[in-house]
């Protein structure tokens, strides 16, 4: 156990303590000062300021104890160092083996792979590897080489693709800068490419923008087969194309400000047929309202029909001689062109046969061998003969009937004729004016029965 001395202990007892000391040092392997050896059990206790008595055994263990702090302590810092400066790195950028479960990036943010199972809001970030995202929402810009997912919604795409239809059994199309091809020549522009489910396409199907045009394309076949429809503001145009030898068959039709066409030609010219209408065309300098034109040409020889608001019906063929049916407001007219030389006829006037048609007799006269008026080749012929039963013809003009319109002369005609009593009147006359009025004249009166003949009168009508 302890010792405990008592320094100001009475003079009485300072002695005989000191003599107990002195006794105590000789049978100890220390001297009375220096380095104490307290043995096994030994101790040296002092009292501190609060009264407590403190042990230098427990001294000792306090001072082991406290080095083990210390050193734990220093352990402590040094974690602490490495997880601030961890802290600070992950400011800019995210461990390779975090996983976020609801992050909101502030700033730039770099990482190479990120696999977020609810949602993801970011203001800037750069992934350079596999994103997985289940919900992105990206108020600026989303700037990615590749991009796949069950739905994407947004406002703004610049640049890339979007391709969709992982399934090709189904078919598939891509959106981009790029994606429609132009069948004709493989030209590249913005739109949309579809591609059928098992295509052997040389150019597949799309819809594009074609310089001021919108572009619909049915793709080419491996055969050479195509076809578009190409539509801007003035009008639309719409071709198909078939191979055709060194050439191609071209169908094609258009509409515009100007009017609407269809067209079907072979590329080397050989072969062509044109349908036209338009609300006017300009034809020799003039400018002709209401204009359609059908032409047709092959082996270098054309032919075609112009149709004219102003009356007028033109067919032309082509050839050694040029000729042309026209018909207007004055007739019918053929015309030939030989070496510079052209020649009309008017059909209405040496071609066409009315045939013998009645018209209205005055109602006294009696007829005979059917009166009856002809146009034939632009003559009018009459035929028949008439009396006047239970009266006497009198001296003077005595009308027979009625010409129509088209029997009628531009002057007053008139012939000799012949009658059953020539003897007595053997100058007497038929007349047709321009009314159409048909007349007999004869010089003085005779019986009724006077019969009076039609056919002398012909002349040219109109």
């Amino acid at each position: 156990m302890a010792q405990y001395t008592n320094l100001n202990a009475p003079p009485e007892r300072s002695l005989r303590e000191i003599i107990d000391e002195k006794i105590q040092t000789r049978g100890s392997a220390t001297g009375a000062a220096g380095v104490k050896d307290l043995g096994l059990s030994g101790d040296v206790v002092w009292p501190r300021p609060d009264g407590t008595a403190v042990s230098v055994r427990d001294v000792d263990l306090d001072i082991a104890d406290a080095r083990q702090r210390i050193e734990d302590a220093e352990g402590d810092l040094a974690g602490a160092k490495t997880r601030i400066d961890t802290a600070l790195d992950a400011e800019g950028h995210i461990r390779e083996d975090e996983i976020l479960r609801n992050a909101t990036l502030l700033g730039e943010t770099v990482v190479q792979e990120i696999n977020v199972t609810d949602k993801l809001v970011g203001k800037d970030g750069a992934f350079t590897g596999t994103v997985d995202f289940a919900n992105v929402n990206v108020t600026g810009e989303l700037l990615a080489k590749e991009m796949s997912g069950e739905y994407l919604y947004g406002t703004v795409i610049e640049g890339g693709e979007i391709r969709t239809g992982s399934d090709e059994s189904r078919g598939s199309f891509t959106l981009g800068d790029r994606a429609y091809i132009y069948p004709h020549d493989g030209y590249a522009a913005p739109g949309i490419r579809f591609t059928p489910a098992g295509s052997t396409m040389i150019h597949p199907p799309g819809l594009g923008i074609l310089g001021d045009q919108l572009a619909l394309s049915g793709g080419k076949s491996e055969s050479g087969n195509t076809s578009t429809l190409n539509v801007r503001s003035s009008g639309l145009a719409a071709t198909v194309t078939t191979p055709a030898g060194s050439a191609e068959k071209v169908n094609s039709f258009t509409a515009n400000n100007s009017g609407v066409g269809l067209q079907s030609r072979v590329t080397d010219g050989s072969e062509s047929a044109t349908v036209r209408s338009a609300l006017s065309q300009v034809v020799g300098g003039s400018k002709i309202p209401g204009y359609a034109t059908i032409q047709a040409a092959a082996g270098g020889v054309s032919s075609s029909i112009e149709v004219r608001q102003n009356g007028e019906a033109i067919v032309k063929s082509g050839g050694t001689v040029d000729r042309s049916l026209v018909v207007d407001t004055s007739g019918t007219w053929v015309t030939t062109n030989r070496s510079g030389v052209t020649e009309s006829w008017n059909l209405e006037e040496t071609a066409s046969d009315t045939g013998w048609r009645t018209f209205p007799m005055n109602s006294a006269l009696a007829g005979a061998g059917s009166p009856a008026y002809r146009i034939k080749s632009g003559t009018v012929f009459l035929r028949g003969s008439v009396t006047l039963p239970g009266a006497s013809w009198s001296g003077g003009w005595t009308t027979i009937g009625v010409l129509p319109a088209a029997a009628t002369p531009t002057f007053n005609v008139q012939r000799p004729t012949i009658t059953s009593a020539m003897s007595q009147v053997p100058e007497t006359y038929l007349q047709t004016n321009t009314s159409g009025q048909f007349q007999v004249w004869i010089p003085r009166s005779v019986a009724g029965t006077t019969v009076i003949q039609l056919s002398p009168m012909s002349y040219v009508a109109g």
